[in-house]
């Protein structure tokens, strides 16, 4: 595989989130490169086999090996801005944006599967020099999904394997989760379940907010809008 030609400085972006978003855009993107300036992370680019591929570095590879960070659906690598302040500053960090998010090329007629994603991360993996030695690889939700394919295709490549509430296919039936939490949700009563939604609801939204590395406001601020006209529909002034 011909090697990607690694770029520091950005190259001109073919979605606009201004023009997408133009109310929030500008906050959400001073937020991001703040958090970027604070973190000491660098956003470079990959140039491999029509993709471009956007991601972020902090430090530099050592005798330890480099963490690899994949981000969940509709999200970006900077989800992890506010996980990584917690790394220590010792460890080659790189967070991507994965095929069809943030700065990373989507192309049209392509397969955007499990599979094809981790073998498109492979790909990364080569170009970045990030197969010298096994590295940590990390995921959330779908980038759970693919870091767990990806383990499974490139084990030789894995140091260690962490993944946060991974995506993937629904077993029907009774499993092992199931069958040890069955008396618990049926001892629960519509008192309790109740209690549970209300908290289920307030830690979703934190959850949310620290993941995004946004303003909860900003976060909620689609959902507000449509409670609202909902309520003047209901009781109108």
């Amino acid at each position: 595989m011909e090697l990607g030609v690694v770029h520091a400085a950005p190259p001109p972006a073919p979605f606009s989130l201004a023009k997408a978003l133009p109310d929030v855009s500008h906050s959400v993107l001073h937020i991001f490169r703040t958090k970027r300036l604070k973190m000491g992370v660098k956003v470079k680019y990959i140039y491999n086999e029509g993709y471009q591929f956007s991601y972020f570095t902090r430090g530099e590879p050592g005798s330890q090996p480099s963490v690899l960070m994949l981000h969940g659906f509709s999200l970006n690598k900077d989800m992890w801005l506010n996980t990584i302040e917690v790394f220590s500053k010792d460890f080659h960090l790189v967070c991507l944006d994965l095929p069809g998010h943030g700065g990373t090329t989507r192309l049209l007629g392509e397969s955007y599967t499990a599979v094809a994603q981790a073998k498109r991360v492979h790909q990364f993996v080569q170009c970045a020099g990030l197969n010298h030695k096994p590295f940590h690889l990390v995921g959330m939700s779908m980038g759970g999904m693919v870091a767990g394919v990806y383990a499974a295709l490139y084990p030789a490549h894995i140091s260690s394997l962490a993944l946060f509430c991974p995506a993937g296919k629904y077993i029907k039936g009774d499993n092992l989760f199931s069958k040890a939490t069955k008396g618990r949700r049926k001892s629960n009563g519509w008192k309790e379940r109740s209690n549970l939604k209300l908290r289920r609801n307030f830690l979703t939204a934190r959850t949310v907010n620290q993941w995004n590395g946004l303003p909860l406001e900003v976060v909620l601020a689609s959902s507000l809008e449509i409670l609202r006209k909902r309520l003047e529909e209901i009781c109108p002034e």
